[in-house]
C-alpha cells in the first residue's frame, strides 16, 4: 500500500464533499512507518450527520485501504486528549 497514493485520494474525496467543521488526522502505524496493514483515520466533528456522511464515503471509496475510521465530537476529543495520546498527524485541513 502505498500511502502517498492514499493520501491523494483521500483529499480528492474530501474536496467534493460537504466537510463543513470536520477535522481529519491520521494515526498508528500508517503514519509512523513505512509498512503497514491498514490506515487509521480520526474525524472531530461538531455535526454528527456531516461526518456520518463523509465517513460512508471515505469507507466506501478507500476500501483498498483498509481504513479504520474513528470519530470523536469536538468535546469528546477535548475531554479525551485522543490526538495527543496517539500522536494523531493533522490530514486535513493542514
Amino acid at each position: 500500500m502505498d500511502i502517498e497514493i492514499f493520501h491523494k485520494k483521500f483529499l480528492d474525496i474530501i474536496s467534493t464533499a460537504n466537510i463543513e467543521d470536520l477535522i481529519f488526522y491520521q494515526f498508528g502505524s500508517s503514519s509512523n512507518h513505512k509498512i503497514f496493514n491498514d490506515i487509521d483515520i480520526l474525524i472531530i466533528y461538531n455535526d454528527y450527520e456531516i461526518m456520518n456522511d463523509i465517513k460512508l464515503k471515505l469507507i466506501e471509496e478507500l476500501k483498498e485501504w483498509l481504513p479504520h475510521i474513528t470519530c470523536l465530537s469536538t468535546v469528546e476529543e477535548y475531554e479525551l486528549s485522543f490526538i495527543k495520546t496517539v500522536n494523531a498527524k493533522k490530514l486535513y485541513p493542514k
